[in-house]
């Protein structure tokens, strides 16, 4: 079997969106806050807020448009601190072309990043 039939393996067995605590609505509604306070905290560092940025931007949700693209670069953002479920994303992404250039060599790096931190699907 060729590593991009492993790789399309992986994607279908393993590719869960979490839900976040940031990623829930305010009592009255407003939307805008939590996407400023996600903003705020992914620019200062904090990699789990750059994860769910992006999933904002990737499901188009608290105010956001979809914007594929802006959700790669955060997730990548967030890969690169080494986030598991950002990596996962950003080898899906790059499987399918989702908000960046399809790339199988891409696909297959971010996928074995996951791999080499433990996730158990991203291994074989």
């Amino acid at each position: 079997m060729s590593w991009k039939y492993s790789l399309l393996a992986i994607w279908l067995l393993g590719l869960p969106l979490f839900q976040s605590s940031y990623a829930q609505p305010t009592q009255n509604g407003a939307e805008r806050p939590i996407v400023t306070q996600l903003r705020d905290k992914a620019e200062s560092g904090e990699v789990e807020a750059r994860y769910d940025l992006a999933k904002l931007y990737e499901q188009g949700k608290h105010g956001l448009e979809i914007d594929l693209a802006e959700a790669a670069r955060w997730y990548r953002s967030a890969a690169t601190g080494g986030h598991m479920l950002s990596q996962r994303r950003l080898g899906y992404m790059s499987l399918t072309g989702e908000g960046l250039p399809q790339s199988f060599e891409q696909a297959r790096k971010w996928f074995f990043h996951d791999a080499n931190f433990g996730y158990v699907d991203s291994q074989f």
